[in-house]
């Protein structure tokens, strides 16, 4: 559940780490750059020593926080993943927020005035809206 939620990379990709499934304890880390493929990399535990892996990657732990995680490749480059925000699953894992099967509702009149718009690479408009989640 730790590692889950939204992140940036060293190189400025978001990266976003979910579970494969809802009952899974398998999980991807996503790597989303404009005008490139997604990369989707398997992220396990080892059961011998509990060493985290991220595609060829391993956890550096000396260097990890919260925050911020480092991952050492086998040819040793270094990839920092820096906290950015939770994602739904990520509260819920946490116990922050009630599992809920209710979709997604559209945005209060409000942030209508703070959605911005943007042109993919393929010039197709996306729209952005801000969502804001209360932590009690």
């Amino acid at each position: 559940a730790l590692f889950l939620g939204c992140w940036v990379d060293s190189e400025g990709n978001t990266v976003i780490v979910k579970r494969d499934s809802a009952s899974s304890q398998e999980l991807t880390a996503t790597v989303m750059q404009p005008g490139r493929e997604n990369t989707h990399l398997r992220l396990w535990q080892t059961t011998d020593n509990g060493v985290w892996h991220c595609g060829n990657a391993i956890l550096g732990m000396k260097a990890c926080s919260s925050e911020q995680l480092s991952w050492v490749s086998r040819t040793g480059s270094i990839s920092t993943w820096t906290w950015t925000a939770f994602t739904m699953e990520a509260l819920e894992a946490r116990g922050l927020i009630s599992p809920t099967n209710t979709p997604v509702q559209e945005p209060c009149a409000a942030f209508k005035d703070l959605a911005f718009h943007s042109s993919l690479d393929n010039g197709a408009m996306q729209e952005w809206v801000p969502v804001c989640v209360t932590i009690a």
